[in-house]
């Protein structure tokens, strides 16, 4: 069964845009406080595009978390490296399959 904060394809695609990223495959990966989609683009990258559970954190915790994870990403090297949205800023809002507002973030995808 589909989350109510789920996003669809054309969502997906549009929340990725916003990161710089033009995906020729997204496909769910997880599913938990948070819902994560496994994108790759047409070089092979691939990213992890998170949708985070309306409510849970607030969108100061989340860029919180995204300074935290890219710095430790530049001294330690192996966590997923946020990537920054155009805006400059880690998250990015969209409306989900519910009409909700839902924060997203994106990261480089380890393969683990």
């Amino acid at each position: 069964m589909t989350p109510a904060y789920a996003l669809d394809a054309v969502a997906q695609r549009a929340v990725l845009a916003e990161f710089g990223i033009d995906p020729i495959a997204v496909r769910l990966e997880a599913e938990a406080e948070n819902l994560t989609y496994k994108a790759v683009d047409a070089r092979g990258d691939a990213f992890g595009l998170r949708v985070h559970r309306p409510g849970y954190r607030t969108k100061a915790e989340i860029a919180s978390e995204r300074d935290f994870v890219n710095d430790l990403s530049q001294s330690v090297g192996v966590v997923p490296r946020p990537v920054p949205c155009k805006s400059g800023e880690w998250t990015c809002a969209i409306p989900n399959l519910s009409q909700q507002i839902v924060i997203c973030t994106v990261s480089r995808w380890i393969p683990g």
